[in-house]
């Protein structure tokens, strides 16, 4: 469906829902956009490219669709390597480390490296113990008494090393801010 609408009534248009002047000259620039690319690939390309609602319909030659998703595949295995040996450790307002090789001593790198075991350690103890209260959910009163058995000391020792990394952090950022 095509209507017309003049430029007047297409300005009064924006101008009454964008009060800011910035927001009507960004109006004004989207419009000169769209207006140049109708002219360079027609009204109906430029109506059928806004109606697409998947990017696929847009993917014609085969040979760079293959490319493409070679370079996605490579990007996302560099950033699987990358994300091993990166974290996040927030040392003060200011400075938050990324790897081991920003520590700037030797003994704040030493607990960094066992910080990084300790919150594995506490993943793996979540992970764990999300599976044990679903299967505890769904358990019959003797299957629940053999699960709480193995339940209950895994919150004890997750409980221990959340107040242990707590601690550990404490120390690494006193050696840090000497």
């Amino acid at each position: 469906m095509h209507t017309e609408l003049t430029r007047e009534s297409a300005i009064a248009l924006l101008r009454k829902y964008n009060k800011e002047d910035f927001h009507v000259l960004h109006g004004l620039t989207v419009g000169g956009v769209l207006k140049w690319y109708a002219g360079e690939l027609g009204y109906d390309t430029l109506v059928a490219y806004a109606d697409i609602r998947c990017i696929r319909d847009t993917w014609v030659d085969k040979n760079q669709v293959a490319e493409a998703q070679n370079r996605l595949l490579s990007i996302r295995n560099k950033t699987k390597k990358i994300s091993t040996n990166r974290f996040r450790f927030v040392i003060n307002d200011m400075i938050t480390y990324t790897n081991l090789a920003q520590f700037r001593h030797n003994e704040s790198r030493k607990l960094a490296e066992r910080w990084l075991k300790m919150m594995t350690e506490r993943d793996e103890a979540y992970r764990k113990l999300d599976i044990l209260r679903k299967q505890y959910s769904e358990a019959n009163e003797q299957d629940k008494t053999k699960l709480s058995e193995e339940i209950i000391p895994l919150e004890e020792r997750y409980e221990i090393l959340i107040i242990d990394i707590t601690s550990l952090e404490k120390e690494i950022r006193a050696f840090e801010q000497r």
